[in-house]
């Protein structure tokens, strides 16, 4: 099985630097690369779904991804939302966050600031998502059309395993650039010394 996580594609908030909420749509910049990456893809492999998160510009760079094949099937889910910054960060400048605050209490996996996510709610929907896709069969391949935060949440829960921690991810993860409609290859196979299947991260942000 392989997963094409696909970060959506330049947005308004992208755009001004700001906190995305869940309705900043796509730039016009924006519509012109998911048409660009839906030409790509389409001609990549075919694909058994294309999962996309509601959040508006992940919904547009996936239904303009979908235009470009004959027979889509196109899935919502909750599960792969862009982790949820607390509300009164919506439409800041990400430079007048409160990093200093974030990141010492973000090495407490359960530390949420307001009614933001926690490390570890993020990692739940990271776990169901995966079990989500155990339905399919062993050669399938599935467009996922999501965030930054979770692209580099679920990467690093298959890379990491049982090190798929705070003070693992974020060192790591602050560091590992991502950029819109940017695609991320996982690959599910059994190598000659494995006893069952494993995640591979096969390219990253191609």
């Amino acid at each position: 099985m392989k997963l094409y996580l696909v970060r959506h594609t330049e947005s308004i908030s992208n755009k001004n630097g700001t906190v995305s909420d869940a309705i900043s749509p796509l730039t016009k910049e924006g519509v012109v690369q998911a048409r660009y990456l839906g030409k790509r893809l389409a001609s990549l492999e075919n694909f058994s779904a294309i999962y996309f998160s509601p959040f508006i510009r992940a919904k547009q760079t996936a239904e303009i991804i979908a235009s470009c094949f004959k027979n889509p099937n196109l899935i919502k889910t909750d599960l792969i939302i862009e982790k949820k910054d607390a509300s009164i960060c919506e439409g800041k400048a990400r430079k007048e966050m409160p990093w200093d605050l974030i990141k010492k209490m973000r090495i407490d996996p359960d530390w949420r600031q307001e009614d933001g996510e926690s490390f570890n709610d993020v990692k739940k929907r990271v776990i169901a998502s995966l079990a989500e896709l155990e339905k399919y069969g062993d050669e399938t391949n599935i467009i996922i059309v999501t965030h930054n935060s979770f692209i580099k949440h679920l990467v690093s829960y298959i890379t990491l395993g049982d090190k798929f921690t705070p003070e693992f991810f974020y060192p790591i993860t602050d560091r590992l650039g991502t950029r819109n409609g940017g695609i991320t290859i996982l690959e599910k196979k059994q190598k000659y010394y494995e006893t069952k299947p494993s995640w591979y991260l096969e390219s990253w942000m191609a």
